[in-house]
């Protein structure tokens, strides 16, 4: 096995003086990694066409249990996603890969 070479070692007070280069991290990614800089929405806000949803699945577990749920869901008036935004399905896609079924 061999060492690295004599000439490139250096004794300093540094350990890491010669091993790797320098580099910078900006200060975001060292306080938050890869996450975006602001916390995601946990909801929509309240006076939006997608509120609906956000009050369907806060609910959703009592109203499996209801026998009338289906009833309910037909009437539930769910708007269409916005055409020029990524449809979920295509950012997971993205995210995930071919794994996720169409």
């Amino acid at each position: 096995m061999h060492g690295p070479e004599r000439s490139n070692l250096r004794v300093t007070d540094n350990a890491t003086e010669g091993l790797a280069p320098q580099t910078t991290i900006d200060a975001k990614f060292r306080k938050r990694g890869f996450l975006p800089e602001e916390d995601p929405l946990t909801a929509f806000p309240s006076n939006s066409e997608f509120a609906v949803l956000d009050e369907t699945g806060r609910d959703l577990p009592s109203l499996l249990h209801d026998r009338g749920f289906r009833h309910y869901a037909r009437t539930l008036n769910i708007p269409l996603w916005p055409e020029n935004r990524a449809h979920p399905r295509e950012a997971l896609h993205k995210c995930f890969g071919s794994g996720i079924n169409s």
